[in-house]
């Protein structure tokens, strides 16, 4: 239960910081609501599974590989770490291919980030049973 007031506490100073000091883009509330929403998402998956995505091995590899790489696809503050990182990759990802808006449309999404958030977007698509995914 700690665990997920402590989550609450973040993604609601999230969305205060981002209110009160908007960067400039023009969706920068739309978009830090999903990046924020993308967090308790990360939380409820260990509902299910004992631990949250940013605990899952193909995350940590990928978040291990672009922190420390020249090639980095996200903006900064996306490795300052794990958890932000995969908020980003939601955030990036929903404003890409779900919901595009012109700032995400030339920006880069590697494959294999694509490939790991669209399983579990499938895992939760499907009532969070792992095995409906063929991945």
């Amino acid at each position: 239960k700690d665990k997920f007031e402590s989550a609450k506490k973040t993604i609601v100073s999230g969305i205060r910081a981002s209110l009160d000091n908007p960067i400039g883009i023009i969706n920068n509330y739309y978009a830090t609501m999903v990046h924020e929403l993308s967090h308790t998402w990360d939380f409820h998956y260990a509902t299910y599974f004992k631990k949250s995505i940013t605990e899952q091995s193909d995350v940590i590899n990928l978040f291990n590989k672009y922190l420390n790489s020249n090639n980095r696809p996200f903006r900064e503050y996306s490795y300052s770490n794990i958890r932000e990182f995969f908020a980003d990759m939601v955030r990036y990802y929903y404003f890409k291919y779900a919901d595009p808006i012109p700032e995400y449309k030339s920006l880069l999404y590697p494959d294999d980030i694509k490939f790991v958030l669209e399983k579990y977007i499938c895992i939760a698509n499907n009532n969070y049973v792992k095995d409906s995914c063929s991945y």
